[in-house]
């Protein structure tokens, strides 16, 4: 199963993957939407699940740890000068 992520919500600050609260993202498959924090989002790909972002084309999402800190998503790196995920919308 993979999810897509279509919005992102963040804390006070700057506008940065780790400032990422909670995202809201939709089923590839079946169409079905959600809103889940990214401590769960974590979890979901930790599992083996995918998650992309459509930004025109899909960028997988992967999960990052700090050193200091809590594990965070972000994307792949895909050679395009804008961020994917915080290109999206907020919420």
């Amino acid at each position: 199963m993979s999810a897509v992520i279509t919005a992102i919500h963040l804390s006070a600050g700057e506008r940065r993957y780790d400032r990422i609260e909670s995202v809201r993202w939709r089923m590839s498959d079946t169409g079905q939407t959600g809103q889940h924090s990214v401590a769960v989002m974590v979890t979901y790909i930790d599992q083996g699940n995918e998650v992309y972002v459509e930004s025109p084309t899909r960028v997988r999402v992967r999960v990052a740890r700090p050193m200091y800190g809590s594990a965070y998503i972000r994307t792949e790196a895909d050679g395009r000068e804008t961020n994917n995920l915080l290109a999206l919308p907020t919420y």
